[in-house]
């Protein structure tokens, strides 16, 4: 594990062993988060699947009438359009709430993991360079997607072109975590390009720390979380011991995260 990791993760732990008050702060802001985010896609995946299946309902049976019937049987699913264009509309609205939920909440998080390291900066302010640093990196992964799936992978290849998509988004958003680090010395947004600028060069220079970083301050919370998927049945106690445990890894990762590129940043 390259001495730098070994430094930060040392660094960490002492941070929150000092700032108590503020990484307890964090777990709450944090577990807000979750809390109206799992609302939002439980509400969502209702609504969307129920346009869905009254869309899909007349549909079922086309497939077995004679070919002189096809247009009469095909015509109570063409009333049923309006269910089609409600269901892209909750699926737009969805994305469009979890991007606001993500930006409003998840910029306090990391705002507060900034306090922790004491580098204090402006709520609002910390915000609005937040969300567009956001938007920056994840609104081409959507322009890709869209344009891919629209002109080149048919429908019968969407399935194959998932590892596709997986790789360019995991790509993006390595990048964007390490653009975060750097948003207490954006001055002003015309500093945007500079920054998205150093977080691809240190991103590739220096790769060989940052990947074991983030595979390390993802990997734990991903096995809290398959830990809590396991054990939703069982003593309620433990499940929320496990969703604690769960909180304190991701606001730990992104502290430790914070650390390696501002220790990484002393070393260039």
């Amino acid at each position: 594990m390259p001495n730098t990791l070994k430094i930060s993760l040392t660094q960490s732990i002492k941070a929150i062993k000092k700032h108590k008050l503020l990484f307890l702060l964090l777990f709450l802001t944090q577990l807000f988060f979750l809390i109206i985010s799992s609302a939002v896609f439980v509400k969502f995946s209702v609504t969307i699947g129920d346009n869905i299946r009254a869309f899909l309902e007349p549909l079922e049976n086309i497939s077995v009438v004679p070919e002189e019937e096809l247009i009469t049987a095909i015509a109570p699913a063409m009333e049923k359009y309006g269910y089609y264009k409600a269901m892209l509309r909750n699926l737009t609205l969805f994305i469009v709430t979890m991007f606001a939920l993500y930006i409003v909440i998840n910029s306090m998080n990391w705002n507060l993991s900034n306090f922790i390291l004491n580098e204090k900066s402006l709520f609002l302010k910390y915000q609005l360079k937040f969300g567009i640093l956001f938007l920056t990196f994840t609104l081409p992964i959507i322009a890709i997607i869209n344009f891919t799936t629209q002109y080149v992978f048919n429908i019968d290849q969407i399935q194959t072109a998932i590892p596709f998509y997986i790789i360019i988004s995991l790509i993006f958003l390595y990048f964007m975590y390490i653009s975060f680090a750097y948003m207490n010395k954006m001055k002003n947004l015309k500093q945007i390009p500079n920054i998205i600028k150093q977080s691809f060069i240190i991103g590739i220079k220096k790769a060989k720390i940052l990947i074991p970083t983030i595979i390390i301050t993802t990997g734990l919370p991903i096995l809290a979380l398959y830990a809590i998927s396991t054990q939703l049945e069982a003593n309620f106690l433990l499940l929320l011991f496990l969703i604690a445990v769960f909180i304190v890894l991701i606001n730990w990762g992104r502290i430790t995260l914070l650390l390696v590129i501002k220790n990484l940043e002393k070393t260039k």
